[in-house]
């Protein structure tokens, strides 16, 4: 099994929620209201490409289960006296408090948050990845925020 380089996933996992996350949240919002292509349609409209309606279909469905993952792993992190990662990550994540606000509202102080925080992410990403093959995402389409040694 490969050793997972924690100070690198822990910046991955960070990342992934500074850029990513809102990417895929504003997508999944689309996964159920496009509708699929319609190839019996016999009328040829020149200005539609249904490839590209097509990928953007599956992307906003990708999308979706990336969300749903991710939910999914939050929902499912230890949550225990001097462990408060699923609220750590709740608050951080999904209400978008600074780290400093979670820290107060965990009752820690900064440099406790943050020794916590970088838990709270290997953990997740741990979560996340095993969330994703329940979902059963295919294996070339997986989000592994690991980052191995």
């Amino acid at each position: 099994m490969d050793k997972v380089d924690v100070r690198k996933t822990v910046n991955k996992v960070k990342e992934f929620f500074k850029y990513d996350y809102e990417k895929y949240e504003t997508l999944s919002k689309y996964s159920t209201d496009l509708k699929g292509v319609n190839y019996d349609n016999t009328k040829v409209n020149s200005s539609l490409n249904t490839d590209k309606v097509s990928d953007l279909y599956i992307k906003a469905m990708q999308a979706k289960n990336i969300i749903d993952c991710v939910k999914s792993a939050i929902e499912n992190l230890v949550e225990r006296p001097r462990k408060p990662y699923k609220t750590l990550m709740t608050l951080r994540y999904m209400k978008h408090y600074l780290i400093w606000q979670v820290g107060n509202k965990l009752g820690y102080g900064l440099s406790q948050t943050n020794e916590i925080h970088k838990k709270a992410l290997i953990n997740f990403a741990d979560i996340f990845l095993l969330e994703q093959m329940k979902l059963g995402v295919p294996v070339d389409k997986i989000l592994d925020l690991h980052v191995y040694k």
